[in-house]
């Protein structure tokens, strides 16, 4: 390769952006006591993302994309998260590790998203984005939150945790450090669905969900509203033509929908109220029977508790992603 195109393929430097204040950051400490651990955010990391031809992408501003790099032309770029800040998405393990067992570590970039995503994420399960703990950034706005975003991932060398100016922080408590890494289990072991299952299933329940949780949002008490509200997390099983969603609920959720009774229990009654009245919203939006719109798939939705399932059922059970 001659010395022009090597120049011409070299990675541009993205400016580093001003990264959030942050309360209590401090440098990566890796003795027995205190050693980074899956779902620390790290400031004074990067991005490296690379391609083929011209390229460019959105979501991730900060940083440079070839433009003008041939239909063959391989390229390499420095991106930077926009908030200053990366979460550890490697396992506690494998980030003590030696670099001669485990040379890198994978990283996601945290950012700033307004504060009704935010409060979106933390009512219901996305398998690109979490919503992280906002109070231990001091510059965060009123109206803003901050997610993890899985879409831009990126291994660095274990090395680069120890270089000068790199801080990091510990916002998470036990409980989110599990429920956070469940989230990262669901997304990395989640089984595949058939396209046909996606078109003519998931995205019309997708659609009616939305739609019902934006309504609970301005108010709605409808049944079919109350019952996106009250499930945290959602599943799939297929059996041939046969699919049933199943809604998490959990104390946290039912308290939010307002469905415990007055001894604090789940209410049944409302609860099937709200099962069949979301049930209904689905098959409407799939298409009645024999139409033209008709998926031919029969589909069952449920609401429940894990803790009242029996693991044999819900061992068939996969996450949904959205």
């Amino acid at each position: 390769m001659q010395e022009e195109d090597q120049q011409a393929l070299a990675p541009e430097h993205a400016q580093s952006p001003a990264p959030l204040q942050a309360a209590a950051a401090q440098e990566i400490s890796f003795t027995a006591l205190s050693p980074p651990a899956q779902g620390d955010v790290v400031s004074g990391l990067a991005l490296a993302i690379a391609g083929v031809g011209p390229a460019t992408a959105e979501g991730l501003p900060a940083g440079s994309w070839r433009q003008d790099a041939g239909p063959s032309d391989p390229w390499s770029a420095t991106v930077l998260s926009p908030s200053g800040w990366y979460v550890l998405l490697s396992q506690d393990c494998d980030l003590v590790r030696s670099p001669a067992v485990e040379p890198t570590v994978l990283i996601a970039p945290l950012m700033v998203i307004p504060r009704t995503s935010w409060d979106g994420l933390r009512r219901s399960y996305s398998a690109r984005s979490f919503a992280y703990p906002r109070d231990k950034f001091t510059s965060l706005k009123d109206d803003e939150g901050v997610a993890v975003e899985l879409p831009w991932t990126s291994s660095i060398l274990k090395g680069s945790l120890q270089a000068p100016g790199v801080e990091a922080m510990r916002p998470l408590t036990g409980p989110e450090r599990r429920e956070f890494s469940l989230w990262l289990a669901q997304r990395t072991g989640r089984l595949p669905v058939p396209d046909d299952v996606v078109t003519r299933v998931l995205d019309p329940a997708y659609q009616v969900r939305k739609s019902l949780l934006k309504k609970h949002e301005g108010g709605s008490r409808n049944h079919d509203a109350l019952s996106v509200a009250a499930a945290e997390r959602w599943f799939i099983r297929r059996r041939e033509n046969k699919v049933t969603l199943f809604g998490q609920l959990t104390v946290r959720s039912l308290l939010f929908a307002e469905l415990l009774n007055e001894d604090h229990r789940p209410d049944l009654e409302k609860i099937e109220l709200c099962r069949v009245a979301l049930e209904r919203a689905i098959l409407k939006k799939m298409g009645k029977p024999r139409s033209d719109k008709d998926s031919q798939y029969e589909v069952n939705v449920i609401l429940g508790m894990l803790e009242m399932m029996k693991a044999s059922d819900f061992v068939e059970f996969v996450p949904l992603m959205r």
